[in-house]
């Protein structure tokens, strides 16, 4: 099962490589190490600024027991959360025209 959604994450990724959402998720499918890595890719590529990847890469500092970056990467998660639009940005030039 899980190479199945492996491989299904991986076929969404060749058409949208920068797709964050499915990024995160492949990072929990994967093992841990391989996990973390993604995963601190995705907080400082394109995803800097979703509170999914900064969850998520707080719950694999905490598994690692570096309670001081699993704070801030919580902390910075909230941050994110309260800030972030009900719809993405982009669709906004859509109906604006």
């Amino acid at each position: 099962m899980t190479q199945v959604a492996t491989d299904a994450f991986e076929k969404a990724l060749i058409l949208d490589p920068d797709h964050v959402p499915s990024q995160i998720a492949k990072a929990g499918i994967l093992a841990f190490d391989l996990s973390l890595g993604l995963l601190e890719q995705i907080t400082l590529g394109l995803g800097w600024d979703s509170s999914e990847a900064w969850y998520q890469y707080a719950q694999a500092k905490k598994q690692q027991g570096d309670y001081d970056r699993t704070k801030a990467c919580l902390l910075y998660a909230l941050e994110l959360h309260d800030t972030e639009p009900i719809r993405q940005l982009s669709v906004l030039p859509k109906f604006i025209i």
